[in-house]
């Protein structure tokens, strides 16, 4: 029986073996063989269920026919490139920043459109014992060389000195590159699925903490997830830097909007309109950003979580482009100086309770008469000197609540009457 909870939003992902395993990986290749019949690109993070998990795979796919092309361990945005070179549905093992008993899935189809959603359920429809048909091949595909070419391209300034937490994830040729084009140290540099580091999620301040002494002798440090593809970046005093005030950083070079999600301070949009930059408010999640990134033509979209997208990368996210954009970016002034605010955020407060819209209802009704509520990915109050959104965890029983204060004071208020409503 194929574990339902293990389809999320946006991609496939659950405890190894339990909910996700050999079977499982099997079921998928031939649910995914039906509904995609051509070859299709392969890649896989430095997990240790990943080998396993991607022979089952193959055996099953290439059973009906049709090839595999293996990229071996790489980034998820080095996948996202192959697909864009190779125009070739591509499928990632890999459960990105989640600890190392999980493993999962990423697909996304030759129009670089997202598997997700409702296709999801449709393709666990089909995950069932499907026969033989005929033997399809296994083909090792080397992208390095291209890779580094396309990055290269975007490389302007080459003194940037730079500390890079690989977090024993699938970075490897990220990693590569920096040191080939950069003055940069790499740490956590060997693959390892027990991510002996630190666990494999860059947003978490016991991992960021661990680097605070260290970031000091370096113009910015950046932090992987386990796939890559998320970054949070330290300034040169060691200090974490908001995905989305990072942004503000690179929009001199905008020629387009750029979208934000509901946790993103003030000063993303206050410095995009002293830049006469458009924006664009959205919900969250990785496939709301590209599904707008495309229909909007955007420049840019950051995610609070780390995610930064680009139309230079057909509005795929790619932590190593915004490493590339920020070093552009450094020029007599330091990075802490860059990305100054005037605003306090909570950061992110997360509540388990047993009944989220009633725990939600209940913050609304305390906090009464803002100046402007919206409703979109939860709920947004503004007042004047501050704001808060309270939304639904689309994963767990969650409720996640964010803000900002024009004072530090007013920050440490509404932090403490967010706990009192709770």
């Amino acid at each position: 029986m194929v574990n339902e909870k293990v389809f999320k939003s946006y991609d496939i992902r659950g405890t190894y073996p339990d909910q996700i395993n050999e079977k499982f990986s099997e079921l998928l290749a031939y649910s995914l063989a039906k509904k995609f019949n051509e070859s299709i690109l392969l890649a896989t993070d430095a997990r240790l269920s990943s080998p396993t998990l991607k022979k089952s795979f193959v055996k099953a796919y290439t059973s009906q026919g049709l090839d595999v092309y293996d990229l071996g361990i790489i980034s998820t945005p080095a996948a996202y490139f192959a697909l864009l070179k190779h125009k070739k549905p591509t499928v990632i093992i890999t459960a990105s920043h989640n600890p190392k008993e999980y493993n999962g899935f990423k697909i996304l189809d030759k129009e670089v459109n997202p598997v997700h959603g409702d296709e999801l359920k449709e393709l666990r429809k089909d995950m069932k014992e499907t026969s033989f048909k005929s033997q399809g091949n296994l083909i090792v595909l080397d992208i390095k060389k291209d890779y580094f070419d396309f990055l290269e391209t975007f490389v302007e300034n080459k003194d940037a000195n730079i500390l890079l937490d690989q977090s024993n994830g699938s970075g490897i040729l990220e990693s590569e590159f920096l040191e080939q084009q950069y003055n940069a140290t790499i740490l956590n540099k060997e693959l390892d699925g027990n991510f002996p580091g630190h666990e494999p999620d860059p947003t978490k301040s016991s991992v960021q903490e661990k680097l605070r002494v260290k970031a000091t002798s370096y113009d910015f440090t950046a932090i992987f997830d386990g796939d890559a593809d998320r970054a949070i970046f330290l300034d040169e005093k060691g200090n974490y830097i908001r995905p989305e005030i990072l942004m503000s950083v690179i929009i001199n070079q905008a020629n387009s909007s750029i979208l934000y999600d509901v946790r993103s301070s003030q000063t993303l949009k206050d410095k995009c309109l002293q830049e006469g930059v458009e924006t664009k408010l959205i919900e969250t999640g990785r496939t709301n950003f590209l599904r707008y990134m495309k229909k909007l033509n955007s420049y840019s979209g950051v995610e609070g979580s780390g995610h930064y997208f680009f139309k230079d990368f057909e509005g795929l996210d790619s932590a190593i482009l915004m490493i590339i954009k920020v070093a552009n970016s450094l020029g007599k002034n330091k990075l802490s100086q860059l990305t100054q605010s005037k605003y306090y955020h909570t950061s992110e407060i997360n509540f388990r309770v047993s009944d989220r819209k009633k725990a939600i209802q209940k913050i609304v009704d305390f906090f009464q008469n803002p100046i402007k509520k919206m409703e979109l990915d939860g709920t947004t109050l503004v007042f004047e000197d501050y704001w808060l959104n309270i939304r639904e965890s689309n994963t767990e029983p969650v409720i996640r609540i964010n803000g900002e204060a024009n004072t530090k004071e007013k920050r440490d208020w509404l932090i403490q009457k967010i706990n009192e409503c709770i």
